[in-house]
């Protein structure tokens, strides 16, 4: 015969028992992986026998006529866990990663079936200590399934090598829980869709054939038959007449076999021998079975010893035929291990040299983090940079100091994004939406009559036509004053990003050694350090902003002094109308009136109406005037009085001259010509004083000098963030220094404390001893699979 592997023909005795030792000896080698534990069965399809059946088929009988051990046994549903057997060998893990030992070795057959029966009560009550089963302890009915496993191991020199698990019987009903039918189909599935599994179908001669699910699962998983084992039990139980049918199967599979077993109240009163020779007396001497006895290529399928033999024949062959899958498991698994120890902390040797190798690498990596060219990973240089662009748009265009030219009385309610926070000829105020933090508002509102008031009060000695200084450095420092509050909120928030980008960093690189929690502290309290240190740096600006009020910037201090004059000047004229955006208004005004007065003048000169071209000409003079008080504005000059007088008196006399015109109106709608609309007439400008102007004028100087401080301010808070704190952060010397006393590379004994410092965890050690002992088990085993042909 030949096998999927084997391609030699055996023939000899002699041949035939040198392949079978060989065959056990793989089998053998096998077992030593399964005794490995931590869910090896899992992870390799070691081949073995599955035994199936419905509810009281004789499964576990089976087991007691191969071993001669018995099992427990009860009225109902026996089997509630499975058990996985192994005979002949020094032990087994199922699938499970964690096997407990229940009690001591048992040298007594009678009794493992005690044991047995105390481990499945172990096992259905799994609040209660396994050990509390080993003593004295109330039998009672158990109820439920697991799919826990007990892993029975017989060994001794009168015992067949086999192995096979024994699953709970197909049920049609619980009825103490509805649910345990398809939990019990769910594992027996498991188990049979195994391509490794030898499946053992038992069927009970008793009941019908299509009464017993246990076949529908081995047919839908084996269609073939190619790995399906059939045994029938208890033949002496067919109905007369009835034996037929169940011969008819021994007689046309080569794979079918039958078993008389004995009864429970014969197996404590007869020996294995003394049952074995009782059950071939059956199929010799029963009028039903004896010419299936005496047929030579049946006989040899009768019987439990008949059935024992051809497994442990039949197990070994289909191990041989799963021997390539077998081999690519192994491969994998040990691949698995590979990447499991590349994983753990490498073998210790020179512990001082490592410990030095660790704290580059950390030094390397801070230093990435912080990296202004390592563009790869720019997460907290990226984060810090938003957040300081955040704090300076809030000190440009939130906290700036909000001066009115207008009286209170005027009650003009200014807004954050007013037209007269800035003039026109300045940059525009930034379009995004940006919020600010809850705890900081921006300054109050300060009319022009508070400074001037102010102003006044302030005077002491100073000549005719000057104010104070100290009003105005009053107004200078509580400009700065204003920053405090969100330069410590910014602070606050890079540290928190610096501390959240470290933390991980040092949780990955120091994480798997013992003083990891000291060293995070110690990085912690340097960043806190070096953030108080900036926190303080900062204040320290702002300090001095508040104490000096300096200005060396002449020209870009005069350039932002004067385009304030203009603009609250022409705002206080204008009485807080908006001069800055009507353009595009006074263009239509203009050109609407050039268009009136063109067409009045030929509307009269057609009609022969000297009042409408006189009123065109009128018309044509107010636009000329509107033109040249908007081209003032655009050049920042004050709007000539004459201009706006001239063009307030010629609008007006213009309308009463066309409501004078009789019949002027209606031929003026005829020919499309309207009116002047009310919202392009100017009104007279209001007059500013002496004391207003001084005023305009502390309100120009601290608006200019905020927008030189708060540039000035903005950079240096930008350089103390990134090179006072960032940039620092790149493990420098004091900071390597607290690490390395951590680590014990300073100070007395560097090399056990380095050792210390390096050795991994007892588990971890534990782990990489584990693993290594399991490697060099599975290459032995895969070597010697390597080598079978």
């Amino acid at each position: 015969m030949s096998t999927g592997t084997e391609e030699t023909v055996i023939s000899t005795p002699a041949e035939l028992a040198d392949a079978y030792q060989r065959r056990l000896k793989l089998k053998q080698s096998l077992d030593g992986l399964v005794n490995e534990g931590s869910g090896i069965s899992a992870k390799i399809d070691i081949p073995r026998v599955v035994v199936i059946g419905s509810q009281s088929s004789g499964k576990s009988s089976l087991f007691e006529g191969i071993s001669g051990i018995s099992l427990p046994r009860d009225t109902g549903t026996c089997t509630r866990i499975y058990l996985v057997r192994e005979m002949g060998t020094e032990g087994l893990e199922e699938g499970s990663s964690k096997r407990i030992q229940f009690g001591e070795d048992i040298n007594e057959r009678d009794a493992v079936c005690d044991r047995i029966q105390r481990a499945q009560a172990a096992i259905l009550h799994p609040d209660i200590d396994p050990k509390n089963f080993l003593g004295s302890y109330r039998k009672a009915k158990e109820s439920g399934f697991s799919s826990d496993s007990i892993l029975v191991e017989i060994s001794g020199p009168d015992v067949i090598d086999l192995s096979f698990v024994d699953l709970p019987g197909i049920i049609a009903m619980d009825n103490d829980d509805s649910e345990n039918v398809g939990r019990v189909e769910r594992l027996v599935s498991s188990y049979v869709e195994n391509l490794s599994s030898l499946v053992l179908l038992v069927y009970k001669c008793s009941d019908d054939l299509l009464n017993q699910g246990a076949g529908r699962i081995a047919k839908l998983y084996d269609p073939n038959a190619e790995r399906t084992i059939t045994v029938l039990t208890k033949p002496d139980l067919i109905e007369d007449g009835q034996e037929a049918e169940w011969q008819k199967m021994i007689r046309i599979s080569h794979t079918c076999f039958c078993v008389r077993l004995p009864g429970p109240s014969q197996v404590s009163t007869m020996s294995q021998e003394q049952a074995r020779l009782q059950e071939m007396e059956f199929f010799r001497e029963d009028e039903a079975w004896v010419d299936l006895a005496s047929d030579p290529d049946v006989q040899q399928r009768l019987g439990i010893q008949s059935l024992t033999n051809y497994l442990n024949v039949r197990l070994l062959e289909w191990i041989v035929e799963r021997l390539p899958q077998t081999q690519a498991d192994i491969q994998r698994y040990l691949r698995d291990i590979d990447a499991d120890l590349a994983q753990l902390p490498a073998q210790i040797d020179d512990p001082v040299r490592l410990a030095n190798q660790i704290l580059w690498r950390f030094g390397r990596k801070m230093s990435a983090a912080v990296d202004i060219h390592n563009f790869r990973v720019p997460d907290l240089v990226g984060t810090c940079r938003r957040r300081l662009e955040e704090f300076v748009d809030l000190l440009f265009y939130h906290l700036y100091p909000r001066f009115w030219p207008l009286e209170q009385k005027e009650k003009l309610a200014p807004k954050a994004t007013d037209f007269g926070a800035f003039p026109p000829i300045l940059p525009k105020i930034k379009t995004f939406v940006f919020q600010p933090p809850h705890n900081v508002f921006p300054p109050p509102a300060v009319y022009i009559d508070e400074v001037v008031k102010r102003a006044d009060i302030g005077r002491t000695r100073e000549l005719p036509g000057n104010h104070p200084y100290g009003v105005l450095k009053d107004y200078m420092e509580k400009s700065v004053d204003v920053w405090e509050v969100p330069t410590v909120v910014m602070v606050d928030d890079i540290i928190h990003h610096i501390v959240t980008a470290l933390k991980a960093i040092v949780q990955e690189h120091f994480g798997s050694f013992k003083p990891g929690l000291r060293i995070w502290e110690e990085v912690k309290i340097h960043i806190e350090t070096r953030g108080e240190l900036a926190r303080r740096a900062l204040l320290k600006l702002i300090s001095r902003e508040r104490a000096a009020s300096l200005v060396f910037g002449r020209s870009e201090y005069f350039h932002y002094k004067e385009a304030y004059l203009k603009h609250y000047t022409l705002l206080r004229r204008s009485g807080g109308e908006d001069y800055g955006e009507s353009d595009n208004d006074d263009k239509g005004m203009t050109e609407a009136l050039k268009t009136v007065g063109r067409s009045a003048c030929a509307v009269g000169v057609a009609m022969g109406e000297p009042g409408l071209v006189a009123i065109g000409m009128t018309v044509g003079a107010v636009a000329d005037g509107v033109e040249a008080g908007d081209d003032a504005i655009k050049r920042g000059e004050d709007i000539p009085t004459a201009i706006c007088e001239g063009v307030s008196a010629g609008a007006t006399s213009m309308a009463e001259g066309i409501r004078a015109t009789k019949g002027a109106s209606p031929v003026l709608r005829r020919y499309s010509i309207s009116e002047t609309p009310a919202k392009h007439r100017r009104t007279r400008p209001i007059e500013i004083s002496e004391v207003e102007e001084h005023g305009i004028s502390i309100m120009a100087q601290t608006r200019a000098f905020y927008h030189v401080a708060v540039r000035r301010y903005a950079e240096g808070a930008a350089q103390v963030v990134f090179h006072d704190l960032l940039l620092d952060l790149e493990c420098g010397p004091e900071l390597e220094q607290k690490l390395r006393e951590v680590i014990g590379l300073s100070g007395p004994d560097p090399v056990e404390r380095c050792r210390k410092f390096v050795e991994p965890s007892q588990d971890m050690v534990r782990r990489r001893q584990d693993l290594v002992r399991k490697q060099a088990v599975f290459t032995d085993v895969l070597r010697e699979l390597e080598s079978f042909i």
